[in-house]
């Protein structure tokens, strides 16, 4: 498992080397809930997605992707919004 920091603000994008591949992260809150969206070689592999507490995000879809993401709320268990992450 590797962590990826995120800073506590509602909409940010980071590029993070996982399982020798370069994915970049963009996290984008709105009133609905905070989703993700997942770019493998500046191609996305999924997008909007809903940050759900320890629910895996990314699916086999994308055969070339390798792992998945997932939030988990260290202090309990709620879904995740941008004053806690």
């Amino acid at each position: 498992m590797f962590l990826i920091p995120l800073k506590p603000v509602a909409n940010q994008t980071t590029t993070v080397m996982l399982g020798g591949q370069v994915i970049r992260v963009a996290i984008r809150e709105m009133t609905t809930g905070v989703y993700l969206t997942a770019w493998l070689d500046n191609v996305i592999v999924q997008s909007g997605i809903l940050c759900v507490d320890r629910a895996r995000m990314m699916d086999s879809n994308y055969d070339r992707f390798v792992g998945g993401f997932m939030f988990m709320d260290s202090q309990g268990a709620d879904n995740p919004e941008s004053s806690g992450i």
